[in-house]
């Protein structure tokens, strides 16, 4: 192996051209970091050969920019500027990669333009302002204290401003200055884009590998880290009540830990010190003490992440396989399948005959740790046991709690669509016998996959339920969304709706404000099941073409934007920690039993015509003018429809106490109003 110091040496003997060959054995092999490139190239450099070390770094550069790795290929033309500062070749090969390097930015050319990268600012400062562009560019996430996680999601380059949506605030407008000082910079591997992304994988490493999870979060952040402020982090992954003894339990081990450094005796901090060595230490110290079906995981996990650590596990992994076949058949069938997918096991045929022969495929399924291999299985079952391949789904469909394994089982028998429809139908019939089977039933009605069960026919079940299994009331919601029990109702018939209705009614698991908007929706298709009121909403035509106006608009503006909010919310992640996709469905909510409330106004109004006014006595759509008994001063009221109230010109409605009061009087009655008395003086038309 070529080192850097026998370079060096060459160098200081003045054999450049030995240099220059063994420079390119270097890029070929590839054993060598950037520094160490630069520490050559400098040493070229104090010698005076100033040329010769940049034409090696240009040689590297084009490397790198041949193998597409851009940012390499920057960093090494921004040392030659340390050699030829101001160089017009160096900026245009800058600009270029850049280029190359952000193709789908759609303010690039702004950037370059504004940091005067492609003018002739000076380079250095131009580059700085370039590059504080690209860290604020649309896509990019930022962690904000006040506000969460956030993404930008538009730039405004000549006002250097941002537009962020954050979890608890969206749009929100920020000066690239300001947002310097307040956004911490968040990449796909920092904890905290887990946290949005990722969360219930993070709650299951809190619970597999706790100490894992704490150094990922100092990991992220690479500054020391107090107790409290590590709490503050976990909160949202950890029950509040339970951070105190979560941590008790993780720290003698965390402070254990090869990667972390500890400071202080009575307010320790704790820092992430990672090494190559220490890594390398720690993943297989971690694969030695894991129990069986961790190992494997882990063991797949190493092999796309740190294929050294899974080179020096490999001989312990063979070994592995045929210790635990008995006790575990899946993890051994997940290790001979996964020496396969590397090509070191030519044919793996035989031995899963071999795995067959002493336990149950839905055994081995059961047991398996990879999802992947479990569909791989599937289809050879399928394939090579037909006759015994249905038996062993309809054991797995009625016994696994694996919901990614009933998910592949239901999609290998889309060609027998008869066995998965009586299974279900098995499995919705008998929720208590099959609690976790109809849980996952129920995540596929809500993704659409089992359309046949959003029909009126099974409401009942799916609010019934509600009392005696846990866990399914947010679920059962989404599937009763207004909107879908609106157009499910529309499609019953009126047993049906008498069924839901009582169904609701008994229910102890909603509550009165979730039952009135599925009521009320009933009401509307169904106003025949209630009791008869026989309310009449009067109104002038002007308030009613507002009311129309009013629907119009909530029909065809309101409720098209709520869905776009909810489908940018979605992009979020996980829903059940996603405030703004709560935020737009409880809008929805709120927008559909809006419309049914106008729809079923609609169908009770009565115009008020002025031609049939009579102002004889007081009535709705008269003109009461009132003298007070006081100092005969008069004031007058307008009685019109609730659409119609103004009371800031003292029109009321027909439903208003004191409407109600005046209703049916003539001239000279009197009606009191707060203590005072006043006197009829005048009846006419309101308009």
């Amino acid at each position: 192996m070529i080192s850097v110091d026998h370079l060096k040496e060459l160098i200081a003997s003045g054999d450049f051209d030995k240099v220059e060959n063994l420079w390119t054995d270097l890029i070929t092999e590839r054993n060598i970091g950037l520094a160490e490139y630069f520490e050559i190239s400098d040493a070229l450099k104090q010698v005076g050969e100033l040329k010769r070390a940049c034409l090696l770094l240009e040689l590297l550069g084009d490397h790198y920019e041949t193998q597409r790795n851009y940012s390499a290929a920057i960093e090494v033309q921004k040392h030659m500027l340390r050699y030829r500062q101001e160089d017009l070749s160096i900026r245009k090969r800058l600009i270029e990669l850049y280029r190359k390097q952000h193709p789908n930015s759609q303010h690039l050319e702004e950037y370059l333009e504004l940091s005067g990268l492609s003018k002739s600012d000076p380079i250095m400062k131009a580059m700085q302002r370039f590059e504080e562009f690209l860290k604020y560019d649309v896509g990019n996430y930022f962690y904000f204290e006040r506000y969460g996680m956030g993404k930008i999601v538009e730039v405004i380059p000549q006002k250097r401003e941002i537009v962020v949506d954050f979890e608890k605030k969206n749009r929100h407008f920020l000066d690239i200055d300001v947002a310097r000082g307040l956004l911490s910079p968040v990449n796909a591997e920092h904890f905290l884009y887990k946290k949005n992304k990722e969360l219930d994988d993070l709650k299951s490493l809190a619970s597999s590998q706790p100490v894992q999870l704490v150094v990922m979060i100092l990991q992220s952040f690479r500054e020391p880290l107090s107790a409290p402020r590590i709490k503050g982090y976990l909160e949202g992954i950890i029950d509040t009540t339970e951070l105190n003894y979560f941590w008790g339990k993780i720290r003698k081990d965390l402070e254990k830990n090869d990667n972390v450094r500890v400071a202080g005796r009575t307010n320790k901090t704790y820092t992430y010190v990672g090494s190559a060595a220490a890594k390398q230490d720690h993943a297989i110290k971690a694969f030695n003490e894991a129990n069986i079906r961790e190992k494997y995981l882990l063991a797949e996990e190493y092999l796309k992440k740190m294929p050294e650590v899974f080179n020096i596990l490999t001989p312990r992994l063979r070994q592995l396989g045929p210790q635990v076949r008995k006790e575990h058949p899946g993890i051994a069938l997940d290790i001979l399948m996964l020496f396969h997918d590397i090509g070191e096991l030519s044919e793996i045929d035989h031995s899963t005959k071999e795995l067959l022969n002493v336990s149950k495929p839905e055994d081995i399924l059961n047991d398996m740790a990879s999802h992947e291999h479990q569909a791989r299985l599937l289809l050879y079952l399928k394939e090579k046991y037909p006759d015994e391949w249905l038996q062993t789904a309809k054991k797995i469909l009625l016994n696994s709690e694996d919901f990614k394994l009933l998910d592949s089982v239901a999609d290998n028998l889309k060609s027998t669509p008869h066995t998965l429809e009586d299974i279900n139908h098995k499995i919705f019939a008998m929720p208590k016998q099959y609690t976790k089977q109809y849980l996952w039933m129920l995540k596929r009605i809500e993704a659409g996959a089992l359309a046949e069960y959003l029909k009126p026919t099974h409401i009942p079940r799916l609010i019934d339920t509600l009392e005696y299994i846990s866990g399914i009331k947010a679920i059962v919601k989404k599937i009763l969304s207004l909107e879908a029990f609106d157009t499910m109702i529309a499609n019953a018939t009126e047993n049906e709706a008498s069924r839901i209705r009582k169904s609701l009614n008994r229910s102890a698991a909603l509550n009165d404000y979730e039952k009135k908007g599925l009521l009320r929706i009933i009401e509307h298709h169904f106003p025949d099941l209630f009791e008869k009121k026989y309310d009449i909403i009067y109104t002038t035509a002007a308030a009613l073409k507002r009311k129309k106006e009013e629907l119009n608009h909530i029909l065809s503006v309101d409720i098209p934007a709520n869905k776009k909010e909810i489908g940018r919310a979605r992009e979020f992640g996980d829903l059940s920690e996603n405030f703004e996709y709560k935020a737009a469905k409880e809008k929805q909510d709120q927008l559909y039993e809006k419309v049914k409330t106008i729809e079923s106004e609609l169908q009770k109004i009565q115009l008020i015509e002025s031609l049939e006014i009579r102002t004889d006595r007081v009535e709705i759509g008269t003109a009461i003018t009132l003298r007070s008994s006081r100092d005969n001063s008069f004031v007058v009221y307008r009685i019109l429809g609730r659409w119609d109230t103004d009371l800031a010109h003292k029109t009321i409605s027909n439903e208003a106490p004191l409407a109600r009061a005046m209703l049916g009087k003539k001239r000279g009655d009197s009606i009191e109003i707060e203590g005072i008395e006043y006197e009829i003086a005048e009846i006419g038309k309101a308009f």
